[in-house]
């Protein structure tokens, strides 16, 4: 395995910890039926912070399935000093 298969590994189970957390709390937000208005948080929020997450969970998805499609956001960084070279 090279050090980007171990990022992806490592990125999927946190993906998968993520909704596992998150998922039974949303179901059960959701049982109730409460009627909820998003347009309390107001304007700047409900047409941005929304969208722009739902991109970021798209890009990690895509890069889980194939890191080829995102390879367009990637950028060379340094390695660091002291880390062992394998």
């Amino acid at each position: 395995m090279n050090e980007e298969d171990i990022f992806r590994a490592i990125l999927g189970v946190a993906f998968l910890a993520v909704l596992a957390i998150a998922l039974p709390h949303r179901l059960k937000s959701g049982a109730t039926k409460e009627p909820l208005d998003r347009r309390q948080e107001g304007l700047f929020i409900l047409v941005t912070l929304r969208p722009i997450g739902l991109a970021l969970w798209l890009a990690v998805i895509a890069y889980l399935i194939n890191p080829a499609w995102m390879t367009w956001s990637s950028m060379p960084l340094p390695t660091g000093r002291f880390l062992p070279k394998v």
